[in-house]
């Protein structure tokens, strides 16, 4: 589940704010102008942060502080290097260097905080919140950042909400997100580089003549490239190159038609043969998964990215196809060798390859989460409440935007007992009076409700105490349902009812309501606690 919108509706200081109030987990994605950036939270704080904008790296910032040399920096790149990048540099640094964690900790801090200020230079384009219940630790890794910061020290998105503004208001923001100045970092970069510092050439191995055209076209802004259709003409290649004094990274399709006709995997016998050549760092693309072969590149530190398949590969899908597959090229390089290949970036690719084909975007697809642009005010009233009928209105009234008929109950022992509705006024006289005076068995596929504890969103189900509830609404039968259970201090305490009668329109996102639910429970559990302690005193 996802909310979504336009930062033209809502700027992210105020779907930071939104989040840190909900107390929710996951991952923010924002899009502007090609530009990508990501916010990743735990529990409503901040715990890591990407942003195309800013890409500053761990190590550059230890250095530009002062916290390392670039001696100390280039010795734990190369113990990194030894374990084929399964420890994480910070804690290289920590633990085989004797960096303080402070200062480790410290400087992630500023990266994320950064990282996060120069989104809010972006006023318009689209963002994602992207709900998850508990994010897992590999979930975080962010690889310029290179440590994981404890989800426990995680940001406040509140403070970053109004940080942010005030820089943007202020005009500081390019200030505050400047890279550490070129001339600090010049005796940085050259005692780690042990080779040449020219580009490496990309040989780009595949008989998918518009595949490597399409990724050769953009690769070699940054890299000189390459290509060979076949094992004959690139083993040539590989060699004239590597002759005439070149760094050459080899990228090789695993399925080319081997020349004897026995096979599809001739991509396999080129790396077979490079290998022997004393070739360490090769790049093996793989349009479907073959485990067997995987495992035994894997083995020998050849990195594996999935291509996009062929029969899906042409002009009308190129861009969401080949999208993911560039990114992941071009970190993977970056990767593979920080020392003897450059830092580059592939600015805009994208947008230009729509021009050269002509593709025109269709921003009216972008569709604000129901109910997400007055959700910031609505959860602000949350904190105004004193009394759990005025929680069961908020709930009331923001469901209604979402749709068009509902119910909520009360939670009993062995009943579900009317509080409130909205749009029951078209079905029945009377509607506040008949559902006050509703009462239903708690058993079927309310217990079930009750017990998961989880919404659901789906079609009516044949339920005899279902069906009791819809003849007591009116009769009539909806062509989707949803349900709620709000929770407060870990106990269901009421269960919200809505459908899509009377147009059978189907229901709209329900995500930010499932949100503004979270918030209500932890609201009544608050109003509780006061009340409890004003009997107390007392």
């Amino acid at each position: 589940m996802s909310l979504v919108g336009r930062l033209e509706d809502l700027g992210l200081g105020e779907i930071l704010q939104i989040v840190a109030l909900s107390g929710k987990s996951g991952i923010l994605h924002i899009k502007s102008n090609k530009r990508e950036g990501r916010i990743y939270f735990y529990k409503g704080k901040v715990v890591t942060a990407y942003s195309d904008a800013y890409r500053v790296n761990l190590g550059e910032l230890l250095i530009h502080k002062g916290y390392v040399t670039p001696d100390i920096l280039k010795k734990a790149l190369q113990y990194q290097q030894s374990l084929n990048k399964q420890q994480k540099l910070g804690w290289i640094l920590i633990n085989n260097f004797n960096i303080p964690k402070d200062k480790i900790e410290e400087c992630v801090t500023e990266l994320i905080e950064k990282s996060v200020f120069s989104l809010f230079y972006w006023l318009e384009g689209e963002f994602r919140f992207e709900l998850i219940d508990d994010i897992v630790e590999d979930e975080l890794t962010v690889d310029l950042l290179q440590y994981d910061l404890p989800k426990a020290k995680g940001l406040n998105p509140q403070f970053l909400a109004m940080e942010g503004s005030r820089l943007a208001d202020e005009g500081q923001l390019e200030t505050i997100i400047k890279e550490p100045e070129t001339s600090k970092l010049e005796t940085v970069e050259e005692p780690i580089i042990e080779q040449s510092l020219s580009k490496p050439v990309l040989l780009i191995i595949d008989d998918n003549n518009f595949f490597v055209h399409v990724t050769k076209r953009f690769m070699e802004k940054n890299y000189e490239v390459e290509n060979a259709d076949n094992i004959n003409d690139a083993l040539i290649k590989y060699s004239s190159l590597k002759n005439a004094g070149k760094c050459v990274l080899p990228i090789v399709s695993l399925f080319i038609i081997k020349p004897d006709g026995s096979g599809v995997l001739g991509g396999l016998d080129i790396i077979e043969q490079l290998l022997n050549q004393g070739e360490s760092k090769i790049i093996a693309l793989c349009e479907y998964s073959v485990p067997e072969v995987e495992e035994k590149l894997r083995a020998k530190n050849i990195n594996i990215i999935k291509k996009p398949k062929r029969r899906l590969f042409n002009k009308e899908n190129i861009v969401d196809e080949v999208s993911f597959f560039i990114k992941t090229l071009e970190a993977t390089i970056k990767e593979m060798d920080t020392t003897s290949i450059q830092k580059a970036q592939i600015t805009h690719w994208d947008k230009e390859l729509k021009e050269e084909f002509e593709i025109k975007e269709d921003s009216s697809k972008i569709v604000t989460t129901p109910g997400l642009t007055i959700l910031k005010s609505m959860i602000a009233e949350l904190g105004q409440v004193s009394s759990g009928n005025e929680i069961i209105l908020l709930i009331l009234r923001l469901a209604s935007e979402i749709m068009p008929r509902g119910v909520i109950f009360a939670i009993k022992s062995d009943s579900l007992q009317g509080l409130g509705q909205f749009g029951l006024d078209k079905f029945i006289d009377q509607p506040l009076k008949v559902v006050k005076n509703l009462s239903l068995p708690l058993r079927g596929f309310f217990r079930e409700i009750i017990n998961s504890s989880t919404p659901f969103k789906g079609l009516p189900i044949e339920d005899e105490n279902f069906l009791l509830l819809l003849e007591k609404l009116g009769g009539q039968k909806p062509t989707e349902i949803f349900f709620a259970p709000i929770i407060s201090a870990g106990k269901v305490i009421a269960l919200l009812y809505g459908d899509n009668l009377p147009d059978k329109e189907p229901i709209r996102d329900t995500d930010a309501l499932e949100i503004f639910l979270t918030q209500a429970g932890i609201t009544m559990e608050r109003l509780l606690l006061e009340k409890k302690a004003k009997g107390e005193l007392n």
